[in-house]
């Protein structure tokens, strides 16, 4: 597809875009789409509208319901690195840390499902990777593993801070460049997904 072989060139974006706008069908506007990765924004009719310098990633979706469950769920469960026993372990290690108030709903049973973390919210998502994950699953990680877990916990708690410097920027980039080598070279570039490049 030329979006992605072209994917940082605001001019071709806007192109594509007006063509899409153009399109006078859903048919046809579906196809554009799928050949090019690309819809109207009225947000285009800006004249300083830089669509990809002014992309913001989602984190609930992109980084909480997207990479998180991503890298839990096909990775770790899927690919046989924790077994249901090993999700009873851990949800018996959750229930006895006691948090205050103010964190939000806690995830309040992983070990349920056919593979676990059935139906948690973004938000419980998000507490159980930067405040339980590497607490409880540490020892039942393989090298490789813990060092994708810890990158990715790591930049979670970078990006939802209320805060960020350029330097916490850059640090989130390479933690996540890294675990993205480390899950393509580990399992296969077919484990890369959307979610991963969205977030750098």
């Amino acid at each position: 597809n030329e979006w992605v072989e072209n994917p940082a060139d605001p001019s071709v974006h806007r192109q594509h875009a007006h063509e899409w706008l153009q399109c006078n069908s859903k048919s046809s506007r579906d196809t554009h789409f799928k050949e090019h990765g690309i819809r109207w924004t009225e947000l285009l009719r800006l004249p300083y509208m830089d669509p990809i310098r002014f992309a913001v990633v989602d984190p609930m979706h992109c980084i909480f319901l997207g990479v998180a469950k991503w890298i839990i769920k096909s990775i770790f469960i899927n690919q046989g690195k924790l077994s249901i026993e090993q999700l009873h372990v851990a949800q018996s290690r959750m229930d006895h840390i006691e948090l205050p108030s103010d964190i939000g709903r806690i995830p309040l049973k992983i070990a349920i499902g056919n593979n676990g973390f059935s139906n948690l919210t973004a938000d419980q998502w998000k507490t159980f990777i930067i405040i339980y994950s590497t607490t409880i699953l540490w020892d039942m990680l393989d090298n490789n593993d813990r060092k994708i877990l810890g990158h990715f916990v790591r930049a979670c708690n970078l990006l939802v801070a209320r805060f960020i410097t350029d330097d916490d920027l850059r640090e989130v980039q390479e933690r996540l460049k890294d675990m993205a080598h480390l899950i393509e070279n580990t399992y296969g570039p077919e484990f890369i997904t959307s979610n991963i490049h969205l977030a750098l």
